[in-house]
């Protein structure tokens, strides 16, 4: 066992030479100094690809590089050699060695001895059949000359294209991006390109007379078109078993949904202008009847002027106020829908306190949303019935949604299948189309369901009553209504609290003469300092924005491409 006494100093050793070995390996980098591609094309159609790069590497060591040859829109790719600072390598995986792993793509790795802060030179030669395509007017070549992926700089590019005699192009050859040099020599084209950032691709386009280099179309233009034939032919079949499908599931959606029509829309009766609560009722039932977003909120500040509770103001936390909300003793004779929000509220309380943050738990509590839906079933405002239909629509809808994505995915999965082999594609048309359909109308299922209203003709009366009330306690906040008296702040607060506009109400009656502080709420003595108002502004404001946050809560057609990089 090491003695103890050399433990530290070795340990020292060791970290010191991983912290000054950090800069090395931060340092490593590499670019390109040239990437030159030699394209000739040979009388059959082939092509004779030669790449020569120049690797700088930066730093290091670097054990390899390595080239991907895509197999996009060419039929096949032989004949490789590699060699290394001009030197033919034999296949292997050791260095000095070249390693060729067949598939698509066909991968290239050159192997060599760690080399750090030095240049050296690959090369890579291969035949590529089938790059060139048969169109109606040309024989057409699009070569991916740089690949799309490269993780480094290019400096300096030539870019040449090779034809066979008595065969020019149409026009001049081009590139996909502005070559700062042209030539143009026997037979040939060249282009020189400096600065090629990281991952741009670039493309060598010419065409050359119909027939002068392909008899025949490759082989992967000649499928294409035969999958576009066929495809053209299944398409009657996919469009009429789409129409087929929706309009049966369309006419079933519409048939249920009728079913939920009323004998007179309710809510289009004439209500009144409400300035006061339309019925006794707590604002969290009010809220959850009009459809308002924080009824959680309104139990909160009901309970509290009831004395159920109370909000103090504790000390600063990182420059900003915290309050806590405090139970007391009497909370007796509570409804159920407040003894679930007292649960729910406090289940995570130490004591008889909880943060006031700790509101934005209620926005998601089922069983707190439960019970305001059973007060409004017994107060006859909610058709349980109407509910219960309207859930298994639902259910229906997300029935035919999970049909129609089956239906779509087995059809995508036959027509991969059945893409290159010459079959029909007129079954799978039918079942993209039937798919297609069924999530459509099953989608429209879903909008239908939205707009069903689960209350009676009563509650939609009701609920016309008090998003009335709600209109006027929002256009007070707005001075577009009288205040009646400055109790109303407090009077009405819950309300405003669960219709969503509690920090515009206490703002507003903050600038009103005569309103004051609830005596629910306590702030610190150097809080009231700043004006009575500051403190429960603050406290109300922290409680609105806590529930807010809870409710809120390819290769362009060119032949080849690939990768290439080092490490």
């Amino acid at each position: 066992m090491m003695n103890r006494k050399l433990l530290f100093p070795v340990l020292t050793v060791l970290l010191l030479a991983a912290l000054t070995s950090s800069p090395s390996q931060a340092a490593k980098s590499y670019y390109a100094e040239r990437y030159d591609v030699t394209i000739a094309v040979q009388p059959d159609g082939a092509l004779i690809v030669t790449e020569t790069v120049v690797f700088r590497f930066e730093g290091g060591p670097f054990t390899y590089v390595f080239r991907d040859l895509e197999f996009t829109n060419l039929d096949e790719i032989d004949r490789l050699q590699a060699s290394m600072d001009g030197q033919a390598l034999p296949q292997g995986t050791q260095a000095g060695q070249v390693e060729i792993v067949a598939g698509k793509p066909l991968k290239v790795t050159w192997h060599f001895p760690p080399t750090s802060d030095a240049s050296r030179e690959f090369t890579l030669v291969y035949r590529v059949q089938g790059a060139l395509r048969k169109n109606n007017d040309s024989d057409a070549l699009i070569w991916r000359a740089i690949p799309e992926e490269h993780e480094y700089t290019i400096a300096n590019s030539t870019i040449r294209l090779q034809y066979p005699p008595g065969v020019n192009p149409l026009q001049a050859p081009n590139l996909s991006m502005t070559p700062v040099v042209v030539e143009t020599g026997d037979q040939s084209i060249t282009f020189a390109i400096q600065g090629i950032q990281d991952d741009t691709p670039v493309d060598l386009t010419a065409n050359f007379p119909p027939s002068s280099l392909l008899t025949q179309a490759p082989v992967w233009q000649a499928r294409q078109a035969e999958r576009t034939r066929r495809t053209a032919e299944a398409l009657p079949y996919g469009f009429g078993a789409a129409a087929i499908t929706g309009l049966i599931s369309l006419v079933a959606v519409a048939l249920y949904g009728q079913s939920f029509r009323r004998e007179r829309d309710a809510a289009s009766d004439f209500v009144p202008s409400y300035i006061a609560p339309p019925k006794t009722v707590a604002p969290a039932v009010a809220a959850r009847l009009s459809g308002a977003s924080y009824p959680f909120l309104g139990t909160l500040f009901d309970l509290a002027g009831r004395g159920v509770l109370s909000i103090e103001e504790g000390a600063r936390k990182w420059g900003s106020r915290t309050f806590e909300v405090m139970r007391h003793s009497n909370d007796q004779d509570l409804t159920p829908h407040e003894q679930a929000f007292m649960q729910a509220f406090f289940r995570k309380a130490k004591g008889e306190r909880v943060a006031l943050t700790e509101i934005a738990g209620l926005a998601s509590n089922s069983t707190y949303s439960r019970a305001l839906d059973d007060e409004l079933a017994r107060l006859g405002w909610r058709d349980n019935q109407r509910n219960a239909r309207r859930n298994r629509f639902l259910v229906f809808a997300g029935l035919g949604l999970f049909a129609g994505l089956a239906i779509l995915l087995a059809g995508l999965i036959f027509t991969a299948a059945t893409a290159d082999n010459g079959g029909t594609l007129v079954l799978t048309a039918i079942l993209i189309g039937s798919g297609i359909a069924l999530v459509s109308a099953s989608l429209v299922g879903f909008i239908v369901t939205a707009v069903i209203s689960p209350l009676s003709d009563e509650g939609l009366r009701q609920a016309a009553a008090w998003k009335s009330f709600q209109s006027h306690l929002v256009g007070i906040t707005r001075q577009r209504e009288p205040v009646i008296a400055p109790d109303i702040f407090e009077r009405y607060l819950a309300y405003a609290a669960s219709f969503g506009v509690a920090t515009q109400w206490v703002k507003f009656f903050s600038k009103v003469k005569d309103v004051p502080v609830p005596a629910w709420f306590t702030g610190l003595q150097t809080s009231l300092q700043d004006g009575s108002f500051a403190a429960i502004i603050a406290a109300i404001s922290a409680a609105d924005s806590s529930a807010a946050s809870a409710a809120g809560a390819g290769a362009s057609g060119a032949s080849g491409g690939g990768a290439s990089g080092a490490g």
